[in-house]
Formats: C-alpha cells, sequence, structure tokens
C-alpha cells in the first residue's frame, strides 16, 4: 500500500485539509501494521509523513503544554495528533456555526429524514452537547416544509424520535393521497372522454342519415306510391 503524500512539503496552504489528511494516515498506518508498532516508532512515521514545512512547524509548538518530555513515553504518538490537531484544524466561528443551524429550513422537495441528517451534521460544530437533540427537534417545529406537520409537532410535546415518526407517517399519507387523487382525476377523465366519444359516434351517424335524405329528397315519396290500398 503506498503512503499518503506530504501533508505539508512547503509553505503555504496544505494541499489536503487537515482532517482528511489525518484519516488517509491512519488507514495507512493500520494497513501496514502500525497498530502493533510502539508509540515512539508511530510518531517517528507521522513527523517523517508531515513534510519538510510540517515537520519545522511542529518543533515549533510548545511542546510543555501538552506534558511533552515528562518521560511518558507511553502516549507520545497521541500527544503529537493532539497538537497537530490544535495547530491545523481551522477555529470554529461558534456564532456563525449556530446562525446556520437555526437558519436551516427543509426543503420542498426535501424529505424528514434527510433534513434531519442534515441537521445532525450542522449541530456537530454547535457544540449544543447535551441539548443536541431537544434543538434538532425544535427545528423540525419551526421550519418543516409542510404546515400540518408543524401544527400536529405543536400539539404535542414529543422528543425528536417521536417528531421524526409523525413527520415520516404524515409526509406518506400526503403522498399517498396525493396519487389517490392522481387515479381519481384520470379515471373521471377517462369516464369523460369516453361520454365525448359516443357523443361523437352518435352525432356522426345522424349526419350521416341527414345526408342520405338531402341526396335523395323523392326517397321517401316513392316508397309512398308503392304502397298499394285495397277497399
Amino acid at each position: 500500500m503506498s503512503s499518503p503524500p506530504p501533508f505539508l512539503a512547503t509553505p503555504g496552504e496544505p494541499p489536503i485539509p487537515w482532517k482528511q489528511w489525518k484519516k488517509m494516515f491512519s488507514t495507512y498506518l493500520l494497513a501496514i501494521g502500525g497498530d502493533r508498532y510502539s508509540p515512539i516508532r508511530r510518531q517517528a512515521i507521522l513527523l517523517h509523513h508531515l513534510g519538510i514545512e510540517g515537520r519545522r512547524i511542529y518543533e515549533d509548538l510548545p511542546e510543555v503544554s501538552l506534558g511533552m518530555g515528562d518521560g511518558q513515553t507511553s502516549n507520545l504518538f497521541e500527544m503529537s495528533s493532539q497538537m497537530l490537531d490544535l495547530q491545523f484544524t481551522p477555529k470554529t466561528n461558534l456564532v456563525l456555526e449556530r446562525h446556520k443551524f437555526f437558519s436551516r429550513m427543509q426543503g420542498a422537495d426535501e424529505d424528514v429524514a434527510s433534513y434531519v441528517a442534515t441537521l445532525r451534521g450542522l449541530a456537530l460544530s454547535c457544540r449544543f452537547e447535551q441539548l443536541s437533540d431537544s434543538l434538532i427537534r425544535d427545528q423540525i417545529v419551526r421550519c418543516a416544509y409542510s404546515k400540518k406537520i408543524r401544527e400536529k409537532l405543536l400539539m404535542k410535546d414529543p422528543s425528536l424520535e417521536e417528531a421524526i415518526q409523525v413527520a415520516k407517517r404524515m409526509e406518506h399519507t400526503a403522498v399517498w393521497l396525493q396519487e389517490i387523487d392522481v387515479s381519481n382525476k384520470q379515471g373521471r377523465q377517462n369516464v369523460i372522454n369516453e361520454i365525448k366519444n359516443k357523443g361523437k359516434f352518435i352525432i356522426s351517424e345522424e349526419k350521416k342519415r341527414s345526408t342520405r335524405n338531402w341526396e335523395d329528397p323523392n326517397r321517401g315519396k316513392s316508397e309512398a306510391r308503392e304502397v298499394k290500398c285495397y277497399r
């Protein structure tokens, strides 16, 4: 298995974001049996793959702040990884992340399962902690696309899971009713078309009879002369 590219070979922005690169490195380390290596060896492999500039930045970090140098070699790899996390993970603007969460409304063509999945993803950056589920539930109540779903949830005090199940059932019911309505409309249209076709056929036959009578105006008189009257 090929090793990941150096994280930061030259000064500037990393070509691959740290979080993504770290996942690549972890997969590589596991593939080569790194879980059996000593912490010092795993640390050495990590530092080697940082690249020249990445290694320089690492060596300038305040090691003492995380306990480096205390002789605790059993967790050297983990501490190095944490230090790099702090250095290269983008700082979170909490106000902005929460604004994104509370501004996210359900789209017209978005089902509740997809909407909840999006809210869960946004909540990860908001540090809601224990309030996460209740705030996601509140967001469904506030911003669900269907007014009927919002009204239904406001009449209860549901948990997040209960709110999701109610919304799903109502979505499925709405789809089912729409399919029935379309079927009924099609059925009515078929009846109307059949009546129209029958009407056109009757009118056509009447026109044919009228045309024959117009073409032979003496037809009725001729038939009358053939009738003999016996007294």
